[in-house]
């Protein structure tokens, strides 16, 4: 008798490697590769989960406002008007973690 767990997890990797066989099919380099791999695995992350992976944590969330903190560092999404806030002292915000700001702002409707 077949394991039915077994079936879907290998069902799962053909679904996958289809998948990847698809998105990558112009792609002429390894980086290339790799960039849309990645992409796609970002694009299926809640902006939640794409905190959390950097070492930000929710805080605080309202119908008025969402609240991430990590350290001395704090995103605040403001709700009424539309407003992302970063207190940061360096002032830095790498490509990661803007793909997680612009994903929480998908998912409030502002863009």
């Amino acid at each position: 008798m077949i394991d039915k767990n077994k079936l879907i997890t290998e069902l799962d990797k053909l679904d996958c490697i289809s998948n990847i066989n698809y998105y990558t099919n112009n792609c002429n380099s390894h980086d290339d590769i790799v960039n849309t791999i990645e992409e796609i695995f970002e694009a299926e992350l809640s902006a939640k989960e794409m905190f959390e992976e950097l070492g930000w944590k929710k805080m605080y969330e309202s119908q008025c406002s969402i609240i991430y903190e990590k350290g001395f560092r704090t995103i605040s999404f403001l709700h009424q008007s539309n407003n992302v806030n970063v207190v940061d002292s360096s002032g830095h915000i790498d490509m990661k973690l803007l793909k997680a700001i612009n994903q929480q702002c998908k998912e409030l409707g502002w863009i």
